[in-house]
């Protein structure tokens, strides 16, 4: 495998660069995983690999990191856990992704051709997770939306991913269109994603208004007023 990758300063103050076995197997995966979109052929099954992707075997990696299998498997799953990669198994092999591949490792250079940065950024947008994919019509959802309704749109996303409730193509679609039937203006929606959002609601609701303390009238108390009877009057009074 040739090729290089990019390992950002940041890093220094991630918990992964503190544990020596976590920062290994964390680049290990960095270099096993697709700079570019290709097809690998697991026994009779050919996979389509996309950039951030690889095929994980614990033996094999065993064999690669020199650990043991229960090592590397408990740190791979710490690396999910933590929604730094994401795993896909079944009966023949896991299918590993790492979280934000696009975002970092495709990122481009000052020094890159026109062109290159066109093929990059068309690459970024496939695979990075807050990017949402084209709907059946072709048409992108962000087309014709403010910057402020994107980032309403993502961070609701990130939102569901975050309480490990993921949202599929087709579940970002008809929380979008129930969304346009709760309100027509932008402003409106992008207050109901952000109630949901802090909230963390699965959906989006009308938006519920905090109803204002009621007020005494004026020369009012909350005392009820006593009766005094006809003998009381008289004794205070002399009468």
């Amino acid at each position: 495998m040739e090729g290089y990758i990019k390992l950002y300063r940041k890093l220094l103050d991630n918990p992964v660069f503190q544990n020596e076995k976590l920062l290994k197997i964390f680049i290990w995966c960095l270099l096993k995983a697709s700079h570019s979109e290709h097809e690998q052929l697991i026994g009779l099954q050919t996979i389509t690999l996309q950039p951030g992707q690889f095929i994980f075997g614990r033996l094999k990696a065993a064999e690669e990191l020199h650990m043991k299998e229960s090592t590397i498997y408990k740190y791979i799953k710490w690396l999910e856990k933590n929604e730094i990669c994401n795993i896909k198994s079944n009966n023949k092999f896991s299918l590993v992704t790492i979280d934000n591949w696009g975002l970092y490792q495709l990122a481009e250079t000052k020094g890159n051709s026109k062109s290159n940065n066109n093929v990059t950024t068309k690459e970024q947008q496939r695979n990075t997770n807050k990017n949402v994919k084209n709907d059946k019509n072709g048409k992108n959802i962000y087309i014709g939306l403010s910057e402020n309704m994107k980032n309403a749109i993502n961070d609701f996303i990130e939102m569901r991913k975050k309480i490990r409730k993921p949202m599929t193509e087709r579940a970002i679609q008809i929380m979008l269109k129930k969304l346009d039937g709760l309100a027509k203006d932008e402003t409106t929606k992008i207050a109901i994603l952000e109630q949901s959002t802090e909230r963390g609601w699965l959906s989006v609701y009308p938006l519920k208004e905090d109803k204002p303390a009621q007020k005494l009238p004026a020369n009012t108390t909350n005392f009820k007023q006593r009766e005094y009877s006809p003998e009381f009057y008289k004794k205070i009074t002399g009468g």
